[in-house]
C-alpha cells in the first residue's frame, strides 16, 4: 500500500471523487484536519521518545507541559471550545489530565470533534493548519507495483477518515426486507402506499411462481422448496428467523436459521388455509421428508411419455440400456 514521507501507510485506496459525488464537502475538511492531526501525533511521539521514559507519569512538569502544548495549540488554531479547557489544565498544573491526553496520543491517536457552531469556518481552519507546524503531508507517495518500487506522479494525502461499514444483518427492522403477502399467503407486488406504511421495507421477496416451483422441486427436492416457501410466506417461520439472527453469537455464520424439529413445515398461510378446508372432510396435510434419490439419465429408446413417479423402475421399462454401460 502507498506510504508518504512521514511513514503513514494507507489502509484503503479510494477514488477521490467518491467523497464529493454526494456533495458532502465536509469530507474534504475532515481529510485535511485529520491529516494535520497525524502530524501532531508524530510530533508528540517523537518528542516523548527523546525524553527516554517508560511511562508518561515519569515525565517532569516541564516535559509534560511541552508535550501538552501541542494538542493545546492545535485546538486553539481550529478555534475549538476545548482550547478553554486545555488552557485551564495548564493554568492549574493538572498533571493527571495532561497525562491522560498525552497517553491517548502515544498509545492510540488524538481525537477531536468539529462542531457546527465553532467560531471559525471550516475552510479557515484548513488554511490556518496549512500555515502552522501541523501542516499536512501532501506530497508524492511510494508504493510497490509488480515487485518494483515506484513513486506517484501526483501529490497524494494519506489521512484517517471516518467510515461506515453497512451490513445486511437484521439487527434492526429497517435493515431487512419482508414480503407483502396477500390473504392466501403469496408474495405480491407492493403499491406506493405500502412502501411508506411500515417502518420496514415491505417489498416482494422473489420466491417462485408455478413454473419455477416445478423446476426447484425437480432439482432441489421437496425439502428445498418447502424451506424456501415457508421462510417467505409463514409469519411464524419469518419471526423465528428474525429472532435467530438477532440472538445468535455468529449472525454471519448460521448453519440453520430454523430448527425444523421445533417448527415443522406447513405453517405457511396457503397450506394452513388448504389444510383447514381438507380437515372438514377428514383429511390432513403432513410433510414427509424424502430420502435422497438419484435419477440416472439415459436416452429414451421409446417415444412413450413416462410418469415421473415411475422413473425409479427403469429396468422394468427397458430404459437402462445395456448392462455394461456406465
Amino acid at each position: 500500500m502507498p506510504k508518504d514521507k512521514m511513514g503513514n501507510r494507507a489502509d484503503v485506496v479510494m477514488d477521490p471523487k467518491s467523497t464529493i459525488s454526494r456533495l458532502n464537502v465536509g469530507r474534504l475538511y475532515e481529510r485535511n484536519v485529520k491529516a494535520s492531526m497525524v502530524v501532531l501525533e508524530h510530533l508528540v511521539r517523537d518528542e516523548y521518545k527523546s525524553y527516554n521514559v517508560s511511562e508518561p507519569y515519569e515525565l517532569t512538569d516541564s516535559q509534560l507541559v511541552s508535550l501538552f502544548s501541542h494538542p493545546k495549540d492545535f485546538v486553539t488554531i481550529i478555534g475549538n471550545k476545548l482550547s478553554d479547557y486545555y488552557n485551564y489544565i495548564i493554568k492549574n498544573h493538572d498533571r493527571e489530565a495532561m497525562i491522560s491526553v498525552i497517553e491517548e496520543i502515544i498509545k492510540d491517536r488524538f481525537r477531536i470533534y468539529l462542531t457546527m457552531d465553532d467560531d471559525k469556518r471550516k475552510y479557515e481552519i484548513v488554511g490556518d493548519l496549512a500555515n502552522s507546524i501541523y501542516k499536512p503531508v501532501y506530497d508524492k507517495v511510494s508504493y510497490v507495483y509488480n515487485g518494483e518500487n515506484r513513486v506517484s506522479k501526483n501529490n497524494i494525502m494519506i489521512a484517517p477518515m471516518y467510515m461506515f461499514q453497512l451490513n445486511k444483518i437484521a439487527d434492526a427492522v429497517l435493515t431487512a426486507s419482508s414480503a407483502k403477502l396477500n390473504h392466501f399467503g403469496i408474495p405480491v407486488v407492493t403499491s406506493k402506499a405500502d412502501r411508506y406504511s411500515l417502518p420496514s421495507k415491505n417489498s416482494p421477496v422473489r420466491t417462485q411462481g408455478e413454473t419455477e416451483g416445478r423446476i426447484f422441486a425437480a432439482y432441489g427436492g421437496r425439502e428445498f422448496l418447502a424451506e424456501l416457501k415457508d421462510l417467505n410466506t409463514s409469519i411464524e417461520s419469518h419471526s423465528t428467523a428474525y429472532e435467530t439472527i438477532l440472538t445468535t453469537k455468529t449472525p454471519t455464520n448460521i448453519p440453520r436459521v430454523i430448527d425444523r424439529k421445533l417448527l415443522p413445515y406447513g405453517s405457511e398461510r396457503g397450506l394452513t388455509i388448504l389444510n383447514s378446508l381438507w380437515n372438514s372432510i377428514g383429511m390432513e396435510l403432513e410433510y414427509v421428508k424424502e430420502d435422497k434419490t438419484f435419477y440416472p439419465y439415459k436416452e429414451s429408446k421409446t417415444t412413450n411419455i413416462i410418469d415421473i413417479n415411475e422413473v425409479g423402475d427403469l429396468d422394468a421399462m427397458g430404459l437402462t440400456g445395456d448392462k455394461d454401460e456406465d
